[in-house]
């Protein structure tokens, strides 16, 4: 049974969602692993408001507003279409990339909640996170839209609903890489407090406040790119090429990558994980026993070992660190906080092995530890899987008034963004 609204019920409700950002283990956020998200102080709103009509209207911040005809969805909807013909019914749309992961949202929306607005509707959307810099604009704009939708349909999202509404939206119907934590974020996390998540797939546990006086500070990065996510993309494929090759010399198996022991792989990596593989010898090892989960190409060479082995570390570091802030006090909050920052530290030099490396968040990050902990700067890293070259950094009161010092090159970008804990 569908739920709609009277027409002269027409209503208006409006929501907003934060950005994010990755302070530790986010590249490992496709293979298992803990990550830790902090939300941004900045946020994206999304207004949804039934109007006359069959067309959708998006009125993009700072954009042309865009209308198309709904009632071909809705038809499809009525009769449970597979989200391949609603896939195609996007595609023939022509909407903008910007609007398309919002209309998605909306249609699994529709879709799971079984409900559909009676005439059109017209989203409006308020973009405050800056965009192309990994701080979870879409996922902000995404969640916004469906917390709108929720009111307006009256039809209250269960659990980890929301985010697995958004990442179903971008995985189903457009066909992209997402990452469920990247919404879980958005949709859960709260200031000031650090949120563990355990990617297999949707483990919230409880959030950890962070220290009085102790800030997680972004700085967006400009990189980001075709280029880059392909490497991105090269990278978790080089992970799962090494943990198969891994899992067939030991005649063992895991679920997830982040589940294999390091003092294992440690002990049997360099007889059996090589160094580089090319994509061909992949597809002869593996015959016809498994497909491939992602796309191998046969002359392309993978890291398969340097990406193995920074899956596994960044989970154990994130292991680490997890015990260290639940055992945090006032007598051992600086210890703790170097220890963490350390820890960021030993995560950013890992992504240059595996192909993900920056030299302007290398620059950024060195600029930083300049100063270091004696001057409350504990640590630094590349945030995410290194797309936009975004570094996050953790440090006081103190460590922001030395960032503030940083060349211009690396400056410190908080007065336009804000993305500040507290």
């Amino acid at each position: 049974m569908w739920f709609k609204r009277g027409i002269s019920q027409r209503g208006r409700e409006e929501n907003s969602a934060p950005g994010r950002i990755d302070v530790l283990g986010g590249s490992g956020r496709h293979h298992g692993a803990w990550v830790f998200e902090s939300v941004l102080s900045c946020g994206n709103r999304v207004a949804v408001e039934e109007i006359a009509g069959s067309a959708v209207v998006l009125a993009l911040d700072g954009e042309p507003s865009v209308e198309f005809d709904f009632q071909p969805f809705k038809k499809a909807l009525r009769r449970k279409a597979p989200r391949s013909e609603l896939r195609g019914l996007l595609q023939q749309a022509e909407i903008p990339e910007r609007g398309l992961c919002l209309v998605s949202c909306l249609l699994v929306f529709c879709e799971t909640r079984v409900w559909i607005f009676e005439e059109g509707l017209r989203i409006t959307i308020d973009l405050k996170v800056p965009p192309d810099a990994d701080l979870g604009e879409k996922s902000a704009a995404e969640i916004a839209l469906l917390l709108a939708l929720e009111k307006l349909a009256g039809r209250q999202f269960l659990s980890t609903e929301a985010a697995r509404i958004a990442h179903g939206a971008e995985t189903d119907l457009m066909g992209l890489p997402s990452a469920l934590a990247d919404k879980l974020a958005s949709a859960y996390g709260e200031p000031g407090v650090l949120l563990p998540i355990l990617c297999q797939p949707d483990k919230l546990y409880p959030a950890i406040p962070m220290p009085e006086g102790v800030f997680v500070v972004a700085f967006p990065g400009n990189e980001s790119g075709e280029e880059r996510a392909n490497a991105a993309l090269k990278a978790r494929t080089a992970t799962v090429m090494g943990q198969w090759i891994l899992e067939k010399c030991l005649r063992r198996a895991w679920h997830h990558t982040a589940d294999i022991p390091l003092s294992l792989f440690l002990r049997y990596e360099r007889e059996n994980v090589p160094l580089t593989m090319k994509g061909a010898p992949y597809y002869e090892l593996i015959g016809s026993e498994m497909p491939s989960p992602l796309n191998v190409y046969p002359q392309e060479t993978y890291n398969v070992n340097a990406a193995l082995r920074f899956a596994i570390e960044e989970h154990a570091r994130c292991s680490t660190a997890l015990a260290l802030l639940q055992d945090l006090n006032e007598r051992n909050r600086d210890e703790g906080m170097r220890e963490f920052g350390e820890l960021m530290l030993q995560s950013h030099e890992g992504y240059s092995p595996v192909g993900l490396g920056s030299r302007e968040a290398d620059r950024r990050v060195d600029a930083l530890m300049e100063f270091g902990p004696e001057h409350g700067i504990y640590g630094a890293r590349l945030s995410g899987e290194g797309v936009a070259g975004t570094v996050v950094a953790l440090m006081t009161r103190q460590g922001l008034a030395r960032a503030r010092e940083i060349p211009e090159r690396t400056a410190f970008l908080a007065n336009a963004v804000r993305p500040l804990v507290r």
